[in-house]
Parts: C-alpha cells; structure tokens; sequence
C-alpha cells in the first residue's frame, strides 16, 4: 500500500518483491488487480455522503503539484484541492480531494458543488449542508466560488496565507518584528483587551 500512495510503478513494485527475497514474485496483473482495489477504496471515501455529519467549519485549500503525465511524460503542474471540515467534537476531517488544471473559479465551483447538493454540477450529491464558516486564501477564482455556492456563509482569512502575503511586503530587517507583533494580535482572548492595548 505504501508503494501504490508513494506512486511506485508496477515494474518497481515487482523488483521490490524479488528484493524482499519472495522467489515467487508478483505479476503485473496482480499489481494492477491490487492498485483497482485501492483505487475503489479511495473513491468509495471521497463519494461517501456527507449529511450525517454536521460540517459548521469548511478549509479550503490548493497545492500545486508536479508529475509526468500523458504518454509522453511531460512534466506538468496541477492544482491539488482539498476541503477539510470540522464536525461538532471539534475534530477534522478530509471532505473530498480533486486535481485539476488551474486554480479558476469554474473549477473551484464544480469542487464544492460534488460535496454539497445544489445540482450545479454532474457529480455526485453528498449532501454537505450547515456550513456557518469557509476559511481559505484570498485568491479571487476561489472567493467568487464560496460566495456562489455557500450562499448566507461567512467567509474568514486564512492566518498563515495572510501571513506569507504580509511578509512579502515587509522588507527582511523588518520580518522578526512584524511577525512578533502579528502573533501578539492572534493571541489576544478578549477583542476589549486589544483594543484598550491599541487605544
């Protein structure tokens, strides 16, 4: 399993096999009868309904990520978006998984479509309902979605994109400062306390 998450191919897995002193070996259809397997285990979580579960906190966040694609193995960059949920105990949970092209908004749309139902899209309805908070970046393909599909939901910053976007207009002497006092800001408990500390 390891292997198959790492994307090991099949000739490798066999080699790794042999390596392991098993003289019997394992053939290429008994990787590829394996790898199926995972594969629908896989689908079966990230199509399972969500509606018994109440999801009041929704992360949405994207990575890009490189690989060789195609036959002619063309390294390629593609967007990696996940949404994570919070459910009433506090703990979180991986809510759906996509790769695609870009980062725009119509994919972004057709991505939180699959998890809710509003029939936007084709994909399978799982019922994601109750949603108070979105937390994400800022980017605009993003935010344009969340305002669409999460109608009557707030939406919040993410503190460390906020924070990667501040230090980038900081100059380097200044860094250590700011971000002190931008920690200072996030661990204050009372809004009164800041405020008479700013005032």
């Amino acid at each position: 399993m390891e292997a198959y998450i790492g994307g090991i191919s099949t000739r490798k897995v066999i080699s790794l096999v042999a390596a392991l002193g098993v003289q019997s070996g394992i053939s290429k259809s008994q990787v590829s009868r394996i790898c199926q397997e995972f594969d629908q285990q896989v689908q079966a979580f990230l199509n399972r309904p969500l509606q018994e579960s109440g999801y009041a906190y929704i992360f949405l966040d994207a990575t890009y990520l490189h690989g060789r694609l195609g036959k002619a193995l063309q390294v390629c960059s593609r967007a990696a978006v996940i949404a994570m949920g919070v459910d009433a105990d506090g703990r979180r949970e991986l809510l759906g998984l996509q790769v695609g092209e870009r980062e725009s908004e119509g994919f972004w749309k057709a991505f939180i479509g699959s998890l809710i139902a509003t029939g936007f899209c084709e994909a399978v309805e799982r019922g994601l309902t109750g949603v108070k908070l979105v937390i994400s970046d800022a980017h605009v393909g993003l935010t344009k979605a969340i305002r669409r599909m999460f109608q009557g939901c707030c939406w919040q910053r993410c503190r460390v994109h906020f924070a990667r976007n501040l230090l980038q207009r900081v100059p380097k002497a200044h860094q250590g400062m700011v971000t002190a006092a931008l920690r200072s800001v996030f661990s204050q408990e009372e809004a009164v306390g800041l405020v008479g500390a700013l005032g």
